[in-house]
């Protein structure tokens, strides 16, 4: 079997995530599917992250092992035979070869995430971003300064146990994580007619609904009802903090691989 890299972006709305679930509609389940109606069989589909149900991915990357003796100089043609079988909401970006050892999970040094606030429900954007009442939004935004501050006590190296479920325990996994760079910033969609809170986060790696619990505590600082420092009781074990953000303001952003770039452009 050779090795392919293939880039692609879709809307997470009516998928169940990412990974294939017995009698679920995910977009891996997809997308083997239309690999199998090329190749006449189950092909191994490796992808860079985990993505919750309803939550989507602006630019994902998978390795996939096909079978041999499909010629090297057609693997370009894959991209529009690919976009040919899969429904519009799931789009290839490109099809390309890859090392032999290449692994999307494995060999991703980064994955960057974005989390979309707006206020209100608006019809427009509401499976692409999270509403919530407008009075709500501009405490937020007036207190972004506070919720910065919650933010950059959760980059680091740590045990992110308390932003994640007790279930991973019994999973064996390791509950120690890297968050590089947190970023929170006011942008306008004048296209919709509406401010939107844009937050950025940037690690190694992720447990299950980190991001989500993450961003459900900046708002909740944001509004006053807990302190910037409180990241660290959660962190601690100590504050036993429960919400967790709708999935579709959520987006895989970004996945950086060693091949991709060099080793200054990484820390950018």
């Amino acid at each position: 079997m050779k090795n392919i890299r293939v880039d692609l972006r879709y809307d997470g709305s009516r998928y169940w995530g990412w990974q294939i679930q017995p009698d679920r509609e995910t977009v891996q389940g997809v997308l083997t599917k239309a690999f199998a109606s090329l190749f006449g069989e189950k092909l191994r589909i490796t992808g860079c992250s985990r993505i919750d149900r309803g939550a989507h991915a602006y630019r994902y990357t998978a390795s996939v092992r096909i079978p041999d003796g499909f010629p090297d100089e057609n693997i370009h043609l894959l991209k529009d035979f690919l976009n040919s079988k899969l429904p519009l909401d799931i789009r290839i970006l490109s099809v390309e070869s890859a090392k032999e050892n290449f692994d999307a999970r494995k060999d991703a040094i980064w994955r960057k995430y974005r989390y979309f606030v707006v206020p209100s429900d608006n019809p427009f954007i509401q499976r692409y971003a999270t509403g919530i009442f407008e009075r709500d939004f501009e405490k937020v935004v007036s207190n972004v300064n506070r919720v910065r501050q919650a933010a950059s006590l959760l980059c680091g190296t740590k045990n992110f146990l308390g932003f994640s479920t007790r279930e991973i325990l019994k999973e064996k996994r390791n509950p120690v994580r890297t968050i590089y760079d947190i970023r929170v910033f006011l942008k306008r969609w004048d296209f919709i007619g509406t401010p939107v809170l844009i937050f950025t986060v940037r690690g190694s790696s992720f447990l299950p609904y980190m991001i989500r619990k993450m961003i459900a505590f900046f708002l909740a600082v944001g509004r006053g009802e807990y302190l910037p420092g409180d990241a660290m009781a959660i962190l601690s074990g100590s504050l036993n903090f429960r919400e967790i953000a709708p999935p579709q303001g959520l987006y895989l952003w970004r996945v950086a691989f060693r091949e991709d770039f060099s080793r200054e452009s990484l820390r950018e």
